[in-house]
């Protein structure tokens, strides 16, 4: 058992250790939830960083900065106390919640006394691991008992990254930020009738996805399957499938304008202009999001202001002129680490390449991972300047526009060698 939350709880999660005989390379990570040694997380990285439920542990010799790279592919973060006495990882802690931004679960381990629980929850622990030889709820006693700071003007016993997370409004709680969502969604419903949900499995959808399918379950979802997308992207429509009551419906593009922009532009045509690239977009996405559309009242997005420059003068809710019905993007203020939260306190399945650098996901051939510091959807299109990353879902563009053009020009032709050679 553990102490989580303030809370004592069972422990879900298996902490590997190594015995003296084996070697970070060859220790087998069984399945399930575990947290293992920095050491085998080096030695195995490539095949451990596929998998949703892994943990490290760090102890006190070991630094921060040696998974700085990797923070958010961990679930759990775990930090040896080898001695009572030792408090480097108050230090690891601080560096892991206000340097690196971690926030998943940060869990204290090893000789772990109850005088000590406040003081580490201060730091951004939020969850323990007591001495076995302890009583675990007379430690969590210590939460309360120890309340109080030597120095008075620190005396706010809320975590500090948990403070400056929040900020000096504090109307901008997650769970404000729910409550405001939900009432974005039941909006839409009571205004307009058949609202549908455009989920396109990203992060943010899949906190719409949870949502709508807990207090507005009447919306109903679908998906573009273009043809083109990640491996991830399919295991993650399956278990969505599975997980929620809701059908997923899914829409193809046009087989017979896919053949005609291969034709014209090649296979992988659309490296070559981003004319030729929002070409490819209206084939694959724009298209059968209008058939998806049709006859539709309003539809949902997850879009967020702060995901592109494309995206900063967005609205809550506005007409959309392109596709003729009303758009709600309950999700617009919401931070990146807004969604992440939901995620990781609800348990809300995502695509596993967000564990890989992949904040932003679409098309395989026209998404990569991103490196520290980038801007997250600097991995979608990065051969382009940011102004031109949209695919025309959701931004009018000019360019698009002659797309669409060429690509009826392409139709039209077709269908006039058709009534030829009948």
């Amino acid at each position: 058992m553990i102490i989580k939350n303030g809370n004592v709880v069972d422990d879900d999660w298996n902490v590997l250790r190594l015995s003296a005989d084996e070697t970070p390379e060859g220790v087998a990570v069984a399945a399930g939830k575990v947290i293992v040694p920095l050491k085998v997380w080096q030695a195995q990285r490539n095949s451990l960083q596929k998998r949703a439920d892994i943990g490290v542990w760090l102890g006190s010799s070991e630094r921060a900065e040696d998974i700085q790279n990797d923070v958010a592919a961990f679930r759990v973060i775990a930090v040896d106390f080898p001695k009572f006495a030792d408090g480097r990882g108050y230090s690891i802690a601080y560096q892991l919640r206000n340097r690196m931004g971690y926030r998943g679960e940060l869990r204290a381990i090893g000789d772990v006394l109850r005088d000590q629980l406040f003081y580490m929850q201060r730091v951004g622990f939020d969850s323990f691991a007591t001495r076995q030889d302890k009583d675990i709820h007379e430690a969590q006693k210590g939460l309360r008992d120890f309340s109080i700071s030597y120095q008075a003007s620190t005396d706010n016993t809320s975590p500090l990254f948990r403070r400056v997370n929040r900020g000096s409004d504090e109307m901008n709680t997650l769970q404000q930020k729910i409550n405001q969502t939900i009432a974005v969604l039941q909006q839409s419903v009571r205004e307009y009738s058949s609202v549908v949900f455009a989920n396109s499995l990203g992060a943010e959808d899949m906190v719409l996805t949870d949502l709508i399918a807990k207090h507005q379950p009447d919306i109903r979802m679908f998906s573009l399957d273009t043809g083109r997308l990640p491996k991830e992207t399919y295991d993650l429509i399956q278990e969505v499938e599975q997980r929620y009551s809701q059908p997923l419906h899914v829409y193809f593009p046009d087989s017979k304008l896919v053949e005609e922009y291969v034709t014209q532009h090649g296979i992988n045509g659309f490296y070559d202009s981003v004319e030729n690239r929002k070409g490819c977009c209206f084939v694959r996405k724009v298209e059968p999001l209008r058939r998806a559309l049709k006859g539709k009242g309003a539809w949902i997005t997850g879009m967020r202001r702060d995901q592109a420059v494309t995206r900063g003068t967005l609205e809550v809710s506005s007409f959309d002129e392109g596709n003729g019905l009303q758009k709600f993007n309950p999700l617009l203020d919401w931070s990146n680490n807004d969604v992440w939260a939901y995620i990781r306190q609800y348990e809300v399945p995502y695509n596993k390449l967000h564990d890989q650098f992949y904040p932003s996901l679409g098309c395989a051939p026209c998404t990569r991972s991103i490196t520290p510091g980038e801007d997250i959807r600097a991995g979608r299109w990065w051969w382009e300047n940011p102004e031109s990353k949209e695919c025309g879902l959701h931004v009018k563009s000019t360019s698009l526009q002659g797309s669409r053009i060429k690509i009826q020009e392409i139709s039209d032709q077709a269908k006039a060698e058709e009534k030829v050679i009948a």
